[in-house]
């Protein structure tokens, strides 16, 4: 008789346990993700680094780890192409989010200016030609897969990049009007 309780008891726990838990994961929300900027770390002939600012807030009361993010950057174009190539991507970069808080994450980035435009030669006529900026879209998916919680949520961030500034001793080395 008193294994037959001890397995109604067992029995009874995992149900409550179960419906705890499904109640608990039934209220969990979605965090909200807003792209609030682009900070330019350095500027170089050769590349970029940046990083892409995010503010994610997680309405939850726990905290959630692992939260993927997966990216593709589209440079020179000011609306996503729809079968273009990205100029760069990533994927499942992690993060984790604290409880009942808004969380900052940053999405670093070196942008390869020389591979984009194909040649240095290239790059130097444009920047020579008075641009002083390239356009990019960022296209970023924040998700996470677990057992209580799942989510996709796309952010489409659109701006303008700095392109390298050009001197005349980055064109003629040495000193100009200098004898040799």
């Amino acid at each position: 008789m008193k294994l037959v309780q001890r397995i109604i008891c067992i029995s009874s726990a995992i149900t409550l346990g179960g419906a705890v838990l499904c109640s608990f994961s039934a209220g969990l929300k979605k965090p909200t993700v807003e792209y609030k900027r682009v900070e330019v770390k350095q500027v170089t002939f050769k590349d970029t680094k940046v990083e892409f600012v995010y503010s994610v807030d997680n309405p939850n009361p726990l905290g959630l780890k692992d939260i993927g993010v997966d990216y593709k950057l589209f440079l020179g174009v000011t609306e996503k192409p729809a079968n273009g190539q990205p100029t760069a991507s990533g994927n499942d970069i992690k993060f984790d989010i604290k409880a009942k808080a808004v969380s900052e994450f940053r999405l670093p980035m070196t942008i390869n200016y020389e591979g984009f435009f194909e040649t240095a030669e290239r790059l130097t006529k444009i920047i020579l030609s008075g641009q002083k900026t390239i356009p990019f879209v960022l296209d970023t998916t924040f998700k996470l897969d677990i057992k209580i919680l799942k989510f996709e949520i796309p952010v489409e961030s659109k701006g303008e990049l700095p392109l390298p500034e050009v001197s005349t001793k980055d064109i003629f080395p040495g000193k100009l009007g200098e004898k040799q």
